[in-house]
């Protein structure tokens, strides 16, 4: 029997495995580092597939764990983006945010939250914040 934590992770792993593994299946590479738009064409639906059709046509390595993009969807975008940009169009309102790592892939977490001084909130929960 496989234990619940050990099968999350998993799956999760599977996931971001699957989403490389779209970016490395991309027809020709292209520049998503440079400043330059690229047009994209990605539909509303789950953020998890919205994202594996960022990694393709941006041309990058996206990892998101099944276990944050669950039960989140993305209203799409259509047009000439810069890849960052679009990137943040995609996560807009989900909570989440993105980084990249020393080898350029993109990874996704739960985003850092601020605490209001005059809030009294709880502490904010960890993550990672987007870098432009």
């Amino acid at each position: 029997m496989i234990r619940k934590p050990l099968f999350s992770l998993f799956m999760a792993t599977a996931s971001a495995v699957t989403l490389a593994a779209s970016a490395v299946a991309q027809e020709g590479p292209q520049d998503a580092t440079s400043e330059g738009a690229i047009a994209f064409s990605i539909g509303a639906q789950p953020l998890a597939e919205a994202l594996s059709q960022y990694s393709r046509q941006a041309g990058v390595v996206v990892i998101a764990p099944a276990r944050a993009t669950e039960g989140k969807t993305t209203n799409g975008l259509a047009g000439r983006y810069a890849p960052d940009d679009a990137l943040k169009n995609l996560l807009s309102g989900t909570g989440l945010a993105a980084t990249r790592d020393a080898s350029g892939a993109i990874l996704i977490a739960a985003a850092v939250q601020t605490v209001s001084e005059d809030a009294g909130a709880a502490a904010p929960e960890r993550g990672v914040c987007a870098t432009t």
